[in-house]
């Protein structure tokens, strides 16, 4: 049967060349809509040349502005609570737990570009005033990402477990502190700490995984594949993963899968239209996957241009939607001024000179560009 998915991809202006250019283009958001959509230009992934020159800072302020308002209208306008972002599902945890004490040390290493911050400052804000503010990620988890993946799955195990173990004495014998509210620094623990009662459910599993991230494996990567192959083929022994991980054990099946399923792409991999094909299938896959938990909730996702724009050798993000929710596609898609990208996607009759630091486009009746300089 075919679904009736409103759609929306979006960016805010909030300075453009004049007003007749600019109508308020809060009054363009409907409500209603299942998708609202940010297409992006990647600022932080911008080269060298570009990301140290004078005026990067100004770009990245702008959109930063932009998508917060765009955000705070979506959260009290159209009931979004979701925000989908185009970052490995293992990086999901750390955004969340940011989300919960607002400590940035939980983003440390996930996070440290000024571009990428502001989007999970800006969703914080949001989750400060809706706890049912939330991030889910929707990316790859690559063999590049096999030390966070590892660092995940092993805060999963023993901080979510007993998180006492992770902080000093002057918050250990301080009751009024929360240990929950306190980044755990990268600890090296004195002692066998799998083998403690509390983790003898998962007696199994527990060491592999504390030699994970310790990084005592000489190949990390590989025998962290074993392990989540382990928790995935564990049938006789799945009750007691599934109790001891608790409400976490969603997450920590999707972790596995993810982990698993690139892990065997990798070394098939290159950056080949193939390759990109496969990446924008699981991207797909896992989009729909937060979808059909709730048809009925509204979904942010902030993904790059390239998902978005159409592609010639292989169906994107966009053209997958497309093909089941056609109409309902309605899209806002960011161009930074350090590319020349908006001339290889179709747009070099569009009249993007103005003053200030932001100005938006109408290029069709489903499109609007953005763009930042």
């Amino acid at each position: 049967m075919k679904h009736v998915l409103p759609f929306l991809i979006t960016l805010f202006v909030v300075q453009c060349c004049s007003s007749q250019d600019c109508a308020d283009i809060y009054d363009l958001i409907p409500s209603g809509k299942k998708f609202y959509m940010i297409g992006e230009t990647h600022i932080d992934r911008a080269p060298p040349i570009y990301k140290e020159g004078p005026w990067m800072d100004t770009i990245r302020v702008a959109a930063a502005q932009a998508e917060d308002k765009f955000r705070n209208t979506i959260v009290n306008t159209c009931r979004v609570k979701t925000f989908l972002l185009e970052s490995p599902l293992s990086f999901e945890y750390f955004y969340n737990k940011y989300l919960e004490t607002g400590d940035e040390g939980w983003i440390e290493y996930v996070a440290y570009y000024p571009y990428e911050r502001s989007k999970l400052r800006s969703i914080y804000s949001l989750k400060k005033v809706d706890s049912k503010i939330n991030i889910q990620c929707v990316d790859v988890d690559s063999k590049d990402y096999a030390k966070v993946a590892a660092k995940a799955l092993f805060y999963l195990t023993f901080y979510e477990t007993n998180p006492l173990l992770f902080v000093d004495d002057s918050v250990r014998y301080h009751p009024e502190i929360d240990p929950k509210s306190v980044f755990p620094d990268d600890l090296s623990f004195p002692f066998d700490m799998w083998e403690m009662p509390e983790f003898k459910e998962i007696d199994f599993l527990a060491k592999d995984i504390y030699e994970a991230y310790q990084n005592t494996f000489v190949n990390r990567d590989k025998r962290l594949y074993e392990i989540f192959l382990r928790i995935k083929n564990e049938s006789l022994r799945q009750n007691s993963i599934m109790q001891f991980y608790g409400d976490n054990y969603p997450y920590l099946l999707k972790l596995t899968d993810s982990y698993i399923e690139c892990y065997s792409l990798k070394y098939k991999r290159k950056l080949t239209n193939d390759f990109f094909k496969l990446r924008e299938e699981i991207v797909y896959k896992n989009i729909m996957h937060v979808y059909e938990a709730d048809t009925t909730a509204p979904i942010c996702l902030q993904i790059g241009l390239g998902h978005i724009v159409p592609q010639e050798y292989f169906q994107n993000i966009n053209q997958m939607l497309s093909v089941e929710f056609s109409e309902e596609i309605f899209s806002y898609i960011m161009i930074a001024d350090y590319y020349t990208c908006y001339n290889c996607i179709g747009l070099e009759d569009m009249n993007f000179d103005f003053e200030g630091h932001l100005c938006h486009r109408k290029y069709s009746e489903d499109q609007i560009y953005y763009l930042v300089k």
